[in-house]
């Protein structure tokens, strides 16, 4: 049961029935854009003068685009602030949230540069929310970054983390690198498995490598509407037909704010396609290496069996039958983890959950919080 309903004026206006369910966020940003929140944790000289200086590290292509859009200079922030315990203990009493899963908002490391510099961010950001934002007994509970583009760097992060109470799972991104199917990753999957870790991926950057459209898109509308599900495709794609869910099959991966509907299309046309080739797969490195001419179970399985997707931005159908049809062949109660974006300007107050006679109360029930809690041991 959520801690008590504060003053309506001090509430986002949820339905009286989310104030009864124990809900938990499994997207809710941490925004240190600002490098004088954790230079603190920089411990080499050098690196702390280059971040005091120039702060994080820019994409190729720069920042987003959001404020021409919004008319409105800081659209990531949109709902409020949030830099410690305190400040989000208050927060999601808001609105009903009883626990959060803390990710960060630095959406352009991945594709940022200087990757001796990015290291040193991400393990101070590890260290801030640590020291700063995780209050286990407030349900207040986080991801530690792994640094992707350096695969032996993930590793040494995850060992240095694993001890750390509250940490759940460790945050990477679905972006314009390596696929995490990819054998650099090998020893990263291990150790998560070997912790008990969920790898957690959200999306990053609008341009991608793997981007048929190349640079024609011209609105941040339409790499918004392909660019992250398509990244996020690639990436569960990659880790089913590589093999990494045979050799490690108790490998969990979150995929967040990719949106949902396209798990059904996915799932299925992997079927498809795979019993057109089932022989191709035997050609990966993981594969060949382990003897394996096919995959153990049919690809559409592994995407309900290792896979969940938080539902920010959830795009339910306006017929509340089509909401229960798309519930049943995406196995949302098995698969989908409530989560709001908190505070971008795309946030998801749970009022879609209560106010929908599509989705079933034991349905609501494992989406509000059975499933974060199986997938983030909590």
């Amino acid at each position: 049961m959520s801690k008590g309903k504060p003053e309506k004026n001090k509430r986002i206006n949820v339905p009286d029935e989310a104030w009864e369910e124990y809900i938990i966020d499994a997207d809710f940003h941490l925004n240190l854009f600002d490098p004088k929140e954790y230079l603190e944790y920089i411990e080499d000289p050098r690196l702390k003068k280059k971040i005091e200086v120039g702060g994080i590290p820019k994409g190729v292509t720069g920042g987003w685009v959001f404020p021409y859009a919004h008319h409105i200079a800081d659209s990531l922030n949109t709902q409020g602030t949030a830099l410690v315990a305190e400040d989000i203990d208050g927060l999601k009493k808001q609105y009903a949230i009883d626990a959060v899963i803390v990710g960060p908002g630095m959406i352009n490391l991945p594709t940022a540069r200087y990757p001796i510099v990015k290291n040193a961010i991400v393990r101070a950001y590890n260290d801030y929310i640590v020291d700063k934002v995780i209050d286990v007994k407030n349900g207040i509970y986080g991801l530690a970054i792994v640094p992707q583009w350096d695969p032996a760097a993930c590793v040494e992060e995850i060992e240095r983390m694993k001890g750390e109470k509250g940490i759940v799972g460790v945050q990477g991104w679905y972006s314009p690198q390596t696929l995490f199917g990819a054998m650099e990753y090998e020893e990263m999957h291990r150790e998560l498995v070997k912790e008990k870790l969920p790898l957690v991926l959200h999306g990053s950057g609008f341009t991608s490598r793997f981007d048929l459209l190349g640079n024609s898109m011209k609105s941040v509308v339409e790499a918004l509407t392909l660019s992250w599900t398509y990244n996020a495709m690639a990436n569960v794609l990659n880790l089913i037909f590589t093999g990494t869910f045979d050799r490690h099959e108790d490998l969990k991966v979150v995929i967040q704010e990719a949106g949902t509907n396209w798990v059904p299309f996915a799932s299925l046309r992997a079927d498809e396609c795979y019993y057109a080739l089932p022989e191709d797969v035997m050609l990966s490195h993981r594969m060949f290496e382990d003897e394996n001419d096919y995959l153990k179970h049919m690809p559409s399985e592994y995407f309900f069996k290792n896979m969940y997707y938080t539902t920010q931005p959830i795009a339910l159908p306006k017929n509340p039958d089509h909401v229960k049809s798309m519930f049943e062949m995406c196995r949302a109660s098995e698969t989908f983890l409530y989560s709001s974006d908190w505070p971008h300007n795309t946030f998801d107050p749970p009022n879609w959950l209560f106010n929908n006679r599509g989705i079933d109360k034991e349905t609501r029930a494992r989406i509000c919080h059975g499933n974060s809690k199986e997938v983030f041991r909590i």
